[in-house]
């Protein structure tokens, strides 16, 4: 796409952006440019700047780290380089961290009862990096879906799990202790639907990762 296309793509998901904004932005590295083609895409001879669909994404990812409501300054390219990893990981491999609220025990959980919500999941330690990651992945899912920016979604992540067998082979639906690997479902593999906020939220296996947790929860 030229850069009018680019632009137009851009107003469509909600993002106004200068176009020596996306230039900058491009020269720092945080986002992916165009290449350079000698033949238009109507047969026009000439140099032509050809995006990739790729830099839609790039620039919402970049567009929403920097307008996330909890910095003055937008994050520094150092940190945008943090984000990136946090982000790569995750799409990688479905690890994250889980925070249950405070609890004041007696003994052991066996009668806890919790909503899914209450339990928080992290992909990484530092609560901002966190935060601004799940900005970066949302807004990517968005922009692929030529979903507004500012319409909340509730973007599921849906893993299926794989166990290696004695034989060498990797089976589904298997417990116990040995080495695991994870792939992402080939139907559907990420959900987007609306919702009341922007939520995250990582399946494994058809079950929100949260259930796998010691503790009971609420039916619903």
């Amino acid at each position: 796409m030229d850069f009018e296309e680019l632009s137009a793509r851009l107003d469509e998901i909600g993002i106004s952006i200068p176009g020596g904004t996306i230039r900058r932005w491009r020269w720092q590295g945080l986002i992916e440019g165009p290449e350079a083609k000698w033949k238009g895409p109507h047969g026009g001879r000439g140099r032509f700047m050809e995006w990739p669909e790729r830099a839609v994404e790039d620039i919402a990812a970049v567009w929403a780290v920097r307008h996330n409501g909890l910095h003055t300054r937008p994050p520094s390219a150092k940190r945008i380089e943090q984000i990136k990893g946090v982000v790569q990981g995750f799409y990688a491999w479905p690890a994250a961290f889980y925070t249950l609220p405070p609890f004041i025990l007696a003994g052991p959980m066996r009668g806890t009862t919790l909503k899914f919500n209450d339990i928080k999941m992290r992909l990484a330690k530092d609560e901002q990096l966190h935060h601004l990651a799940v900005k970066w992945i949302i807004a990517v899912e968005k922009a692929r879906r030529r979903w507004h920016l500012a319409r909340p979604a509730r973007v599921v992540f849906r893993w299926i799990s794989y166990k290696k067998a004695e034989d060498g082979s990797w089976k589904r639906n298997q417990t116990g202790v040995g080495k695991w690997k994870f792939e992402l479902a080939e139907e559907e593999p990420v959900r987007v639907t609306k919702s009341a906020e922007d939520e995250l939220v990582l399946w494994i296996d058809g079950h929100d990762s949260r259930s796998y947790l010691p503790v009971r929860f609420e039916p619903g």
